[in-house]
């Protein structure tokens, strides 16, 4: 089946600019300087955060509407990061004393913490394609580029 240009979708009253590539855009992010890292976060997260204001301005994904699923992706990544941190100072399973006195053995909290910031970041590595196999997927901005023919 071949496509059908705009013009003719226009004069059989189909065409949808809502389905339009160039009607999708986000705004781009418009300042010099990459957006500052959100107030608090320690000088790990803001480097990790940079990092990834860096990778999505180099694709061409860096705008506004991309920095609050951004800050949830870092965040999650702090969380797993902090987890990993009590899990290996505190161990798989930690005593807690019962209400009678009693001590006994249960799996350290802080497991299901990770495993949650785990599918956090899985979710957003996939939608900004962090991952290789995700990046494939999305596609990239194509920029002009230089082609030198070194067979003359």
């Amino acid at each position: 089946m071949r496509q059908i240009s705009k013009e003719q979708k226009e004069i059989q009253g189909t065409f949808e600019p809502s389905r339009e590539v160039e009607s999708m855009k986000l705004e781009e992010w418009d300042g010099q300087r990459m957006p500052s890292a959100p107030a608090g976060w320690d000088y790990p997260m803001q480097s990790f955060w940079n990092e990834r204001c860096k990778e999505l301005k180099n694709a061409g994904y860096l705008a506004k509407a991309v920095l609050e699923p951004l800050r949830s992706y870092c965040f999650a990544v702090k969380q797993a990061r902090d987890a990993q941190e009590a899990i290996m100072k505190e161990g798989y399973t930690i005593e807690q004393i019962g209400t009678k006195g009693q001590t006994y053995t249960v799996k350290n909290p802080m497991l299901d913490v990770l495993k949650d910031a785990n599918k956090e970041i899985q979710y957003w590595s996939a939608r900004f394609g962090f991952t290789p196999l995700d990046v494939q997927k999305i596609p990239a901005v194509k920029k002009e580029e230089i082609t030198m023919n070194l067979l003359k």
